[in-house]
């Protein structure tokens, strides 16, 4: 059978926004800035340093999130947590350069989460959904749980290659050469994706 795209009639269906379809990376009630049309700087991170992280010199903490907006329209976007993000006081003991590149490191773990807010977008923008209410929502939880985790999975392989950061004999070391290669090659993620980078509503688009 031939799917026909349309758009949904508001006034024959319940609206969407009673469907809990809010979603976290991190069980938190912390509040999440969106910070565009600048980079991070180390005043951004707020937070105190953990008891337990004794091997962590620094920590980005993201929200990823997809919640209804209006009826049949939803918003998907990125937030940065100051409160639970993190820089040890001792990296500053370390020459320019190596803080300069941690903290290279941290911006693109908040871009690896605007990346794929905007492939979250782009998955919602280019999906038929069925029109019916349950079945809506098992979709769009299907689609922000496998974005969640392909986001969940680039940060673990970008932290895996670049080293995240570590200390050998009260030295900061970073491997520049493979922090630079992430930082273009995100850098790129982005550009690809710059369609679906207006946080702006999404129309729902269903099936007959």
């Amino acid at each position: 059978m031939k799917k026909t795209l349309r758009i949904i009639n508001v006034r024959k269906i319940l609206a969407l926004s009673f469907l809990i379809i809010i979603f976290i990376q991190n069980c938190s009630s912390r509040e999440g800035y969106i910070i565009e049309n600048r980079k991070l700087t180390w005043d951004d991170f707020e937070g105190g340093e953990p008891l337990f992280a004794f091997s962590t010199v620094a920590r980005t903490t993201t929200y990823l999130k997809l919640a209804p907006s209006r009826p049949y329209k939803v918003k998907a976007w990125c937030e940065f947590v100051k409160e639970s993000s993190f820089v040890k006081e001792k990296v500053f003991d370390q020459n320019d350069n190596v803080v300069y590149t941690l903290l290279e490191h941290e911006q693109g773990h908040y871009d690896i989460c605007i990346l794929y807010s905007r492939i979250l977008r782009k998955k919602i923008s280019s999906t038929l959904f069925s029109p019916s209410m349950n079945d809506l929502r098992i979709e769009l939880t299907e689609i922000f749980q496998d974005t969640f985790q392909e986001m969940k999975d680039m940060n673990m392989e970008y932290d895996n290659d670049t080293g995240h950061g570590h200390y050998e004999n009260e030295e900061l070391v970073f491997p520049l050469d493979k922090q630079k290669y992430w930082t273009k090659r995100i850098a790129s993620l982005l550009n690809q994706y710059w369609y679906y980078s207006t946080n702006k509503e999404i129309d729902l688009k269903f099936v007959r």
